[in-house]
């Protein structure tokens, strides 16, 4: 596999206490650059395991939060586009954890060059006026195959 694959990374696990996603757009400005639109974060709603369970859109985000995820995926956009030519949509992950009682902001920790769910949740927003997109109990009649225990994991 490590001949294949290559490196393998082991990241700590972290006291995540909320989980955040920003998408934005790259558009090529001609001439005058291009352009990029970032939009206001959202919360990734996840279980005790860190695993995607929905999004919750326009949450109440610190000011200073905002402003860092605002900044980071500007210039992680600005790198996709001069660094690979990409033009289109992207989302990207960000987290706060909690170590030794403080609370630290870990402001990229994935980006993706496609729409994410993010980018679904804002679609469906703007068509049905919800703020929240989850998974919620399976429609009656469903034939469930995997469910999760009481904790949601």
């Amino acid at each position: 596999m490590f001949e294949r694959f290559g490196p393998l990374v082991f990241e700590p696990w972290l006291d995540r206490v909320a989980d955040f996603g920003v998408c934005g757009e790259i558009a090529g400005g001609g001439q005058g650059g291009d352009q990029i639109a970032i939009a206001e974060p959202h919360r990734l709603i996840t279980d005790p395991r860190g695993r995607f369970l929905g999004i919750e859109l326009a949450p109440a985000i610190d000011r200073a939060i905002t402003g860092q995820l605002h900044a980071i995926a500007h210039a992680a956009a600005a790198l996709l586009a001069t660094q690979t030519g990409y033009r289109g949509p992207f989302a990207m992950a960000a987290f706060v954890y909690r170590d030794g009682g403080v609370h630290h902001l870990h402001p990229l920790c994935e980006l993706n060059a496609r729409h994410t769910f993010g980018w679904i949740a804002r679609g469906l927003s703007r068509r049905l006026g919800i703020r929240r997109l989850g998974f919620d109990a399976p429609p009656h009649a469903a034939t469930v195959l995997i469910a999760p225990g009481d904790d949601r994991v």
